[in-house]
């Protein structure tokens, strides 16, 4: 496994949680021999769903700020928790780079979500990253990042290919 189907596998539990309201332990546990993940892919997942459920206020104040003209009660709740997942992972883990977070968000969106969901999440959590940034809440990013998740972000240019 790798961490775009640990991150995928959290996506399905959190949605999950959106619609049982029971409590999360017995849900997991269930939902984890119906999906077995192990080792470092259980270790993100984990971070993730206990992450996202223990900060969801925090995370759904940081994405409302940027739904001009919407309100959270009227975004799908599948597009809700890829904007938790993204913010969190922009907001609170440092060693993936956010344009990774962002793209992986746009990825699943394509396949989670409606044609226009990809369009406004990369807007919003585009704009989390510049503010964040701007506050100096995050870090510049460094290139030498080595994950799986990594191809996705092909934004370097590099000296050769520099026009003049």
């Amino acid at each position: 496994m790798s961490r775009r189907k640990s991150r995928e596998a959290a996506l399905l539990f959190l949605y999950q949680l959106e619609f049982r309201t029971d409590e999360i332990d017995p849900q997991k546990a269930i939902f984890l021999q119906e999906f077995p993940i192990q080792g470092k892919d259980l270790e993100y997942f984990n971070m993730i769903v206990d992450g996202v459920t223990a900060q969801k206020d925090e995370l759904d104040r940081t994405y409302s700020t940027y739904l001009i003209g919407w309100k959270i009660d009227r975004i799908p709740k599948i597009d809700l928790v890829l904007l938790r997942i993204a913010c969190f992972e922009i907001l609170h883990i440092e060693s993936i780079p956010k344009s990774v977070s962002i793209s992986e968000a746009i990825i699943l969106a394509k396949l989670y979500s409606t044609e226009e969901a990809k369009s406004y999440i990369n807007a919003i959590l585009g704009k989390i990253e510049i503010d964040a940034f701007e506050s100096g809440r995050l870090e510049p990013e460094h290139s030498d990042f080595d994950d799986d998740d990594s191809s996705v972000n092909g934004s370097e240019i590099y000296e050769s290919e520099k026009v003049e």
